[in-house]
């Protein structure tokens, strides 16, 4: 075996913080969080210049960020935007596979997300109540909906 080497710098690394990487396949999927470009406002948990991004890759290296133009904004690179608009369901975004035999090939991803605000944590899975986001199947999610945590 030979020694570990250092990696070279990803010639288009994803611009944002507490990313998660999912290996789909032989496909590897990134969601992160960003910020609006030119957001001004506040900046605490859960604020509404939060946004959820997708990039996408074949090696876990370099990384693709498909232009989806779902919201009419754009982020650090552009429109790969799967979440805006919704605080505070872009903070603590997490994202997970499941992996059981039963599931429907359309409802294989899952996330939690959100903050504690009197009463408005958050969750997404498949189905349930509020609001209805347009991810897509490019993205790994369909048909989810957000409803608030008891």
């Amino acid at each position: 075996m030979h020694a570990p080497q250092p990696a070279p710098p990803s010639p288009a690394s994803f611009k944002g913080h507490y990313a998660t990487v999912i290996q789909d396949g032989d496909l590897y999927r990134a969601y992160y969080r960003g910020y609006v470009t030119g957001y001004s406002g506040p900046y605490d948990e859960g604020n509404p210049g939060e946004i959820t991004c997708y990039a996408e890759s074949w090696d876990g290296h370099h990384w693709e960020f498909p232009q989806l133009d779902l919201y009419g904004i754009r982020g650090p690179e552009g429109s790969n935007l799967i979440l805006a608009g919704e605080s505070p369901f872009s903070h603590n975004f997490s994202p997970f596979l499941d992996t059981r035999p039963d599931v429907l090939p359309g409802e294989r991803f899952k996330a939690l997300a959100g903050v504690w605000q009197g009463g408005r944590g958050g969750g997404c899975a498949g189905g349930g109540g509020g609001a209805s986001l347009p991810f897509s199947r490019a993205t790994g999610f369909a048909g989810i909906g957000l409803g608030s945590s008891r």
